[in-house]
């Protein structure tokens, strides 16, 4: 498991923030087991159902697939569409943290 990326999510609608850790796992042993917010299944690249995921995972995701490491700002509606595109800056070594307010996209 290697962290990838780092993230925050701003709802256009309220105060709150989430502030997301991606990380990519490219190996595994045992049984993936199904959570409440994922059923596990392998997609080969080309295949893989961005219409059915986060809006966000389709600029982020590729870049993680390529080896990438990505820092991003996300700013989301009520029903969860992207109310702003997406800021995504592409970086050498992740920050444990960042001050949105001043970082630099």
């Amino acid at each position: 498991m290697v962290k990838c990326g780092i993230g925050l999510i701003l709802h256009s609608y309220d105060a709150a923030e989430i502030e997301l850790h991606f990380f990519l796992i490219t190996k595994h042993r045992g049984k993936t087991t199904e959570s409440d917010e994922m059923i596990p299944k392998l997609f080969n690249r080309s295949e893989i159902p961005y219409n059915k995921m986060w809006q966000n995972d389709r600029f982020t995701l590729p870049k993680f697939l390529s080896g990438r490491l990505c820092v991003a700002l996300f700013t989301i509606d009520r029903d969860k569409s992207l109310a702003a595109a997406p800021k995504i800056k592409v970086v050498p070594v992740l920050p444990e943290t960042i001050d949105w307010q001043s970082y630099e996209f």
